[in-house]
């Protein structure tokens, strides 16, 4: 046009692998009760502690023993409740922290509600992602709730990427979008596409 560079400022965010910790359900009724549920065994357990060097790492201990006494016959009660008496189902998710450029290892544990289909089929449905333990990302040309266009989008990235401009180097991977995102630079941002 004008014989020029012409650049646009992008922001360039790392999507590492989404683990999915357990599953729970809850009753719909006018008045609130407990949930149902099994309770995370992984890594999130940072975030049950205030100094988890200090602590004696014995969040889960009980249930960890009592499972693995009966071989899992309890977990199977347990889906079995939550498919008769629970007419929402949510996952309990966290990702890999260890593997972001963040220095924080303590995880952020994230609820994330299954839509479709009928109780027994979002139960099936949350067992297999807790499986699979996959990052989902939209395709390319999509748009997020942030109302910016995604630019570029890698699903595996055989070395590290870098920016040309900025040496922004991204380990995992990533989403290009139009314009910035507030606030501090290195956090995690939910972003629904």
């Amino acid at each position: 046009m004008h014989k020029e560079e012409v650049r646009q400022a992008v922001t360039t965010i790392e999507t590492s692998p989404l683990i999915v910790n357990s599953t729970v359900g809850s009753p719909w009724s006018a008045y609130p009760r407990p949930r149902l549920g099994i309770p995370p065994l992984d890594e999130i357990e940072w975030s049950f502690y205030k100094n988890w060097c200090r602590s004696k790492k014995k969040v889960f201990a009980r249930y960890a023993k009592k499972h693995a006494e009966d071989s899992g016959k309890s977990v199977a009660h347990e889906l079995v409740r939550i498919c008769k008496y629970c007419t929402v189902v949510r996952i309990l998710t966290h990702i890999q922290i260890c593997n972001t450029g963040l220095s924080q290892e303590k995880a952020h544990l994230m609820e994330i509600q299954v839509n479709g289909g009928s109780i027994p089929e979002k139960i099936e449905f949350a067992q297999s992602a807790r499986c699979s333990r996959t990052t989902s990302v939209s395709p390319q040309d999509a748009q997020g709730s942030l109302h910016c266009p995604l630019y570029q989008r890698d699903q595996e990235t055989p070395h590290r990427w870098v920016d040309p401009h900025d040496d922004t180097i991204a380990k995992n991977n990533f989403l290009i979008l139009k314009g910035s995102i507030p606030g501090t630079k290195k956090r995690v941002i939910d972003i629904a596409l």
